[in-house]
């Protein structure tokens, strides 16, 4: 995936700013939004054009995080500045159930 900055000479647009999103050969953008939480771009590529439905083999995905302010996608080492990884507890209304959930990444391999 690489970000082409707009310029004087070769203005580009997409819905979320000066530049385009260009993913890699053979790949093909299936999604992109702004997280609530973080306010990051997050891009989803999808690898070949074959309908999954048709064919019946899962196709290959690709997630990208894109901080807008300096157009540089994220490591999965810079998340944790954008993402609460600590243990959250919630109680039910009438305090009898108690949820304990965790954001948890595993680092691709």
């Amino acid at each position: 995936m690489k970000i082409l900055q707009s310029s004087f000479f070769r203005p580009r647009k997409c819905p979320y700013g000066n530049f385009e999103l260009s993913p890699d050969k053979g790949w093909a953008i299936l999604q992109t939004f702004i997280d609530f939480e973080s306010g990051l771009l997050l891009v989803s590529t999808i690898k070949g054009k074959e309908d999954p439905s048709k064919s019946g083999v899962q196709p290959e995905v690709k997630q990208y995080l894109i901080n807008l302010q300096s157009l540089q996608i994220l490591s999965s080492d810079d998340y944790k500045e954008y993402f609460d990884y600590g243990l959250k507890e919630s109680y039910s209304p009438d305090g009898k159930l108690r949820l304990i959930s965790q954001r948890i990444h595993d680092k691709e391999e």
